[in-house]
């Protein structure tokens, strides 16, 4: 399967990663394992921290293959978050 191109040529990124909030995990928790998950800066960590908390849900990260996005998914889910793949052509 090939990933579906935009517009202007470039793959585009059908699988949004999304957390949903808990209360079981401490904010600083969630911002430490999205630093080591997904290699963000501090700084975009800890804004997708009071997204996800002020939202209820957040894309934290969005890809072309399905894969990957499975492989992020079951990192976050090690580390104890509630979150999802959504397949944003669907």
């Amino acid at each position: 399967m090939t990933a579906a191109r935009s517009r202007n040529g470039k793959k585009s990124r059908r699988y949004q990663v999304v957390i949903h909030n808990s209360d079981d995990l401490e904010f600083q928790y969630v911002i430490e394992s999205l630093q080591m998950i997904l290699g963000y800066e501090q700084t975009q960590a800890t804004t997708c921290a009071y997204l996800i908390d002020d939202k209820g849900s957040y894309v934290v990260k969005a890809f072309a293959e399905r894969e990957l996005a499975d492989a992020t998914l079951e990192a976050l889910v090690e580390y104890e978050f509630d979150a999802e793949v959504i397949d944003s052509f669907s």
